[in-house]
């Protein structure tokens, strides 16, 4: 019988260590959390200017895509006359050859 007790007294004593030091892990995460969030605090102001910064990044991007977007077919238009320029220039520069 004292040894049936014994392997139980064990048995909880190694979930009791296991335990304690998963409290003590907790705390020591939680310690940290607390050290960390001032700086947290701090840092939320410079990453909404940043995300503004961003924003009108990003808005400028846009408005210079829509201008190429809108350049695009008048460029496919003059294609095909900067083609023709060329080839008279080609054929002007082999006549002064």
């Amino acid at each position: 019988m004292t040894m049936h007790l014994n392997r139980i007294i064990l048995r909880v004593s190694r979930f009791a260590k296991r335990d304690v030091s998963f409290w003590s892990m907790n705390l020591k995460a939680s310690s940290m959390n607390l050290k960390a969030s001032p700086m947290n605090l701090k840092a939320s102001p410079m990453n909404l200017k940043a995300s503004s910064i961003n924003l009108k990044a990003s808005s400028l991007n846009l408005k210079a895509s829509s201008i190429n977007l809108k350049a695009s077919p008048m460029n496919l238009k003059a294609s095909p006359m900067n083609l023709r320029t060329s080839s008279m220039n080609l054929r002007a520069s082999s006549m002064n050859l």
